[in-house]
């Protein structure tokens, strides 16, 4: 009978032995491919990676002017054209498919931890700025940063529905990625990965042909507007200038037949009024400028093709220029 039990304990403990080697032996091999895809994305120029990696890798930072926004802001600003004309070093920091809040300041202040603060901030509003995030929209681009910046997965936790399991069990994030797992190994083992000749100080011209398929499924749309978000705005602009920094407000261009379907288009236009009148600062409206009137320069009714994004850094330089910010 005792050496039964002690064979049944012993069969007990070896088992749990077993259990626990090969619980062991899984977390190694997750963690070793958390580090390889992490390390690997890390290291690419595609665009959701590509402003977080400059940031964290040193890349293209101490700028004097740096730029705030989401898609329409990536898409449409060329930092190479501001530069050249301007004599200055400028960086697009567009989130793409972001609201303001909180994403958007959350870039900045990211981004102004590992460099020296810029002089000049420009904020783009478009017909998404100040609502709110529904979903949890390319959570992806901070996966490869849990390990890096604490501070960062701490912040977005909720907005991007970050697990415990996410959190701490290595992989566990990726489950579901197929193509980044798969990017970022490749790039770990020396591929370079890039997207559309990738992106540069946040930029990329996009080439994609005119289409208005998006445009036909829009017979009428009301810009949403948020008080709290207008208000974290606010408050953003304020600590900026009390750095002795300059901010401009950009009414980003959107083609001119979206416009006219927009519902509320004057009350928005009061209220971004009012936001630069409040935060006295100066505030440009591209929606009224001759290049929403052909779609030449776009290829979607809200962005800009790279033809368009190099005329409208072309404008904005020169009002820049024309009214002072930039001193020479």
């Amino acid at each position: 009978m005792l050496i039964r039990l002690f064979i049944s304990n012993f069969n007990m403990k070896r088992f749990i032995i077993d259990i626990l080697f090969f619980l062991l032996l899984v977390f190694g091999i997750a963690a070793i491919g958390d580090f390889l895809v992490s390390s690997g994305l890390r290291k690419t120029t595609i665009r959701p990676y590509a402003v977080w990696n400059d940031i964290y890798n040193g890349n293209n930072l101490n700028n004097d002017l740096v730029f705030i926004g989401a898609s329409s802001c990536w898409a449409h600003y060329n930092p190479c054209v501001i530069d050249s004309m301007l004599g200055i070093s400028s960086y697009n920091l567009g989130i793409d498919g972001h609201t303001w809040y909180p994403c958007q300041p959350l870039r900045y202040n990211t981004y102004i931890k590992h460099t020296r603060t810029p002089e000049h901030v420009i904020v783009n509003i478009d017909m998404g700025t100040f609502g709110v995030m529904a979903e949890p929209y390319e959570r992806e681009q901070f996966f490869p940063y849990f390990w890096l910046d604490d501070s960062l997965i701490s912040q977005i936790r909720e907005t991007k529905e970050i697990t415990f399991m996410d959190r701490y069990c290595p992989m566990w994030r990726y489950i579901g990625y197929r193509k980044w797992i798969e990017t970022g190994m490749a790039s770990a083992f020396g591929k370079k990965c890039f997207e559309d000749d990738g992106v540069y100080k946040g930029h990329r011209g996009q080439t994609i042909p005119w289409d208005r398929a998006s445009l036909n499924t829009m017979d009428s749309v009301t810009i949403a507007f948020y008080e709290s978000v207008a208000d974290s705005m606010l408050h953003f602009i304020a600590n900026r200038k009390s750095q002795g920094q300059t901010v401009l407000l950009v009414k980003t261009p959107i083609y001119y037949e979206l416009q006219e379907r927009f519902t509320n288009r004057s009350e928005m236009c009061a209220r971004y009024d009012s936001i630069a009148k409040i935060a006295d600062v100066k505030l440009l409206d591209y929606w009224e400028h001759p290049i929403v009137q052909d779609s030449t320069y776009f290829y979607n009714s809200t962005h800009l093709n790279k033809l368009g994004a190099d005329l409208i850094s072309i404008q904005l330089a020169h009002d820049l220029d024309s009214l002072g910010i930039i001193s020479h």
